[in-house]
């Protein structure tokens, strides 16, 4: 039998960090935590009628799917609750045949620099992505960002046609491939929920002993209006577990300790990969070339070796997130999926972890 945790959100939640540090749990016992509480969450959304299995496509990324952010000019907005305004000029847009998750912020500045330096280098790290000479540009904090995966080319056309005489609506901005304004803005975004169809996923704080909670809708965004059913879950879990995590390269130790929390999930080591061996044995990679002989031509890697892949991997492990943690207790296998950019092409990788040996193995490439 085998269990699979889409996602784990340690990187910007301290939550299973701090836990492991106040009762000083061991790898193993934060395991168990870990596992218990993904439990729990699919549990909850049994109970509210969604399969755990069916928000694969909005936990994780996906290959042929759009990131975007749309960016608003809240200077151009009366209402003062800007925020709600520009929501639900988006919820009328949605299609309930589709699932995306949300994200949401104000163009903060965390930036160690002057005011005016931070102002000029945030205007020019949009900028490059999208015009804005036709706004009154005073502080990036007057910009508001709502970031949406999952995203169809046909999606795209829809926000840009409905939101053209939304005032303050400044653009869409495509954030699939890894940029400095996709980096940053994974830092300054914070959660907002999940369409999944015609339902609503919210997270909300209130909660019995049995981590039930009523469904209310906390955002206050026009939901029922558009035709759109609620569904709430305790936040603790949804932050943990329901949380979309935008690409980016660990920026610190704090930031690698996600990554390990994510291999504590599937065993009983709390592991940082950077010190992993790498193994792609030639029968492998003879395999890759035969059957994905255009991909590997594509992303100029049709002539390599496999001592060459190996520290392709090995030099990128920390460049992003694991996703898709799989233990099959059968065969005592531990496996994860992990994508790479390379030459500008987005590669998943699948991986096998033998943590006795601390070893990687390729599985698969995509």
């Amino acid at each position: 039998m085998s269990k699979t945790i889409y996602t784990i959100d340690s990187r910007d939640n301290t939550m299973l960090e701090v836990m492991k540090q106040y009762f000083k749990l061991s790898d193993l016992q934060m395991s168990k935590e870990i596992n218990n509480m993904h439990d729990i969450l699919v549990e909850q959304l049994e109970k509210k009628g969604i399969s755990y299995s069916a928000l694969k496509s909005v936990l994780v990324p996906q290959k042929k799917r759009h990131e975007i952010l749309l960016v608003f000019d809240t200077s151009q907005i009366e209402d003062e609750w800007y925020g709600i305004a520009c929501h639900n000029a988006v919820i009328r847009l949605l299609d309930k045949s589709e699932s995306h998750s949300f994200l949401c912020g104000d163009y903060i500045s965390k930036i160690n620099a002057s005011q005016e330096n931070a102002n000029y280098l945030l205007y020019r790290n949009l900028s490059e992505h999208i015009d804005l000479s036709k706004i009154e540009y005073k502080s990036s904090e007057q910009l508001f960002f709502i970031y949406i995966n999952n995203v169809s080319d046909r999606f795209i056309d829809r926000l840009r046609n409905g939101l053209l005489n939304f005032q303050g609506f400044v653009g869409i901005v495509d954030v699939t491939l890894s940029s400095v304004l996709k980096i940053y803005t994974s830092s300054i975004l914070t959660n907002g929920f999940i369409q999944y169809h015609d339902l609503i996923l919210q997270p909300s704080s209130e909660h019995d002993d049995s981590f039930n909670v009523e469904d209310k809708n906390e955002l206050g965004y026009d939901f029922a209006a558009n035709g759109f059913k609620v569904r709430c879950i305790y936040a603790d879990l949804f932050g943990l577990f329901l949380t979309y995590k935008i690409e980016r390269l660990y920026f610190n130790i704090l930031d690698t300790s996600d990554q390990a929390m994510a291999i504590n999930s599937i065993t009983p080591v709390f592991q940082r990969l950077n010190t992993s061996h790498i193994i792609v044995t030639p029968e492998k990679l003879e395999y890759l070339k035969q059957n994905k002989g255009d991909t590997m031509k594509r992303i100029g890697l049709s002539d390599i070796t496999p001592e060459y892949l190996a520290q392709k991997i090995k030099e990128n492990i920390n460049s992003n997130y694991l996703f898709c943690m799989e233990f099959n207790d059968v065969y005592q296998i531990a496996k994860f999926n992990i994508i790479l950019e390379i030459n500008s092409y987005k590669i998943q990788l699948g991986l096998k972890y033998d943590y006795a040996n601390n070893t990687l193995s390729l599985i698969t490439m995509y």
